[in-house]
């Protein structure tokens, strides 16, 4: 046969070939993609946590580790409490000096303050008349 005896292509064949193919490679992208989906599902497992009481030994060395932590605890707020209070002691007294020099100063002015008030009318006597 030769190539001048071939039909002349229909272009309508040609694109129903095509769509063809196309709808078919279409339907085979679903089916790997639904396939890929399915194969790789993870299993399912249960976990149970089943209560397991400790041993008679586990138990004794965790109460004597916190018999050991809150000794330690008490011995740093008592160590804390302490110092708070011996700050505390020195504030007061160093409030009542404070205090005491205040009342000191006060008394010898009162004391002053006739002298004075004698003074300023001494001073404006003469100013009055």
């Amino acid at each position: 046969m030769i190539l001048a005896d071939l039909p002349a292509p229909n272009a309508n064949a040609f694109w129903q070939g095509f769509l063809i193919i196309v709808a078919l490679l279409g339907v085979l992208v679903n089916a790997v993609t639904i396939w890929v989906l399915l194969s790789n599902r993870k299993e399912h497992r249960e976990v149970s946590f089943a209560f397991e009481p400790a041993s008679k030994v586990e138990f004794k060395e965790h109460v004597k580790h916190n018999t050991d932590r809150h000794a330690q605890l008490f011995r740093s707020v008592e160590t804390v409490e302490r110092k708070a209070a011996t700050e505390l002691r020195e504030a007061v007294r160093v409030m009542e000096v404070r205090i005491e020099k205040n009342q000191d100063e006060v008394k010898e002015t009162i004391r002053n303050l006739p002298m004075e008030i004698v003074a300023m009318l001494k001073n404006t006597k003469g100013l009055l008349e």
